[in-house]
């Protein structure tokens, strides 16, 4: 996701800097340009060149329609382009939602420890050599004056994510 740099003037440089990074053209849009010129039309205002340059969009593009404001935000590939201002950025957040592809639910548990995380590290490499499929991280902190770690495990099979989670615990049992 991005917002801003859609507008007008010769600093919105979003539109461009999208196109260079997917190695795409990049040109007035004409579905950009017929939504520009029917909102043009509805608010008697002229589809000047400065608001013109807002239908330019990067070879491919599918459009973020919506009814705030004349000029649409964009997607390309996985990248969704909005524009910079919160109320319009969030009309547009809104219509393309719908859309998103969304994957497995991340579950996640922890295990908080009250020793230095130098003393359970070995335990912990090899734990997560046994559990590949399972993401695991180690946070260290200081509580009172003593050091704790906690041990957050991050999956999206419950069944997995439960094995690695009580064999660590296990493992690591005073």
């Amino acid at each position: 996701f991005t917002t801003g740099g859609i507008g007008p003037t010769h600093d919105d440089i979003t539109a461009d800097s999208i196109a260079k990074a997917f190695g795409v053209s990049i040109d007035v849009d004409p579905r950009a340009r017929a939504l520009m010129q029917a909102a043009c039309d509805a608010r008697g205002v002229e589809l000047t060149p400065a608001r013109l340059r807002m239908a330019r969009l990067p070879d491919g593009a599918e459009l973020v329609d919506h009814p705030v404001s004349i000029a649409p935000g964009f997607i390309l590939q996985n990248v969704v382009v909005m524009a910079g201002i919160p109320d319009i950025m969030q009309v547009m957040l809104d219509a393309v939602t719908p859309r998103l592809k969304t994957g497995a639910r991340m579950l996640s548990q922890s295990l908080q420890l009250q020793r230095a995380e130098s003393a359970i590290a070995d335990v912990f490499a090899d734990h997560q050599r046994c559990y590949p499929d399972v993401a695991m991280g180690s946070y260290p902190a200081m509580h009172d004056g003593k050091p704790t770690v906690d041990l957050v495990l991050r999956g999206t099979d419950p069944a997995r994510l439960a094995e690695a989670f009580e064999t660590l615990k296990a493992k690591l049992a005073p």
